[in-house]
């Protein structure tokens, strides 16, 4: 049995948004992996971009939340039609859903948190671990069908650090 009380997912045509409750400070914590699964049982962590104090991205390249977890009780996932590596648009319409994990740093007794085989930031990796097997939100529907109304949503510049980063 998961830490976290409960998950839920919700989305509109462009980005799906995930909020998750614990019943209690959860000792070790250092954040959450969160990783969207397909209908088809794909499954992919979600990007992030800010590093652990002594880590630096310079070059704002996106990680997972597998190497810096989410640190909130709250993600947008701003890649769920958005490829985080190219620009074009994922299929539309797709069912998905949420595993929310908490992570901490490795120690004995904990099942290792994949990392990748290379770090594509400065600084020391930090090896994580999980502290449970997390919590699943039910299946939502990335779409901009909503019975009779038809609404699409357009975020315009989804990430004002990412623009700096670009400009600077």
């Amino acid at each position: 049995m998961s830490v976290i009380r409960s998950a839920r997912a919700y989305a509109n045509n462009a980005v799906a948004y995930v909020a998750w409750s614990v019943e209690q400070v959860i000792a070790e914590c250092l954040g959450f992996e969160i990783t969207r699964i397909y209908a088809d049982g794909t499954e992919r962590p979600l990007a992030a971009w800010v590093a652990f104090e002594g880590q630096s991205n310079p070059d704002w390249v996106p990680q997972t939340t597998s190497v810096w977890p989410v640190q909130k009780f709250t993600w947008r996932d701003l890649t769920v039609r958005q490829r985080r590596d190219e620009a074009s648009l994922r299929p539309a319409d797709p069912i998905v859903k949420y595993r929310v994990r908490p992570v901490a740093r490795m120690r004995d007794g904990l099942q290792p948190v994949p990392a990748p085989a290379v770090a594509q930031y400065t600084g020391a990796p930090l090896p994580l671990g999980y502290l449970d097997e997390g919590i699943e939100t039910g299946d939502i529907k990335v779409t901009s069908d909503f019975g009779e109304i038809h609404a699409a949503f357009n975020s315009g510049i989804l990430s004002t650090q990412w623009l700096s980063h670009a400009v600077a």
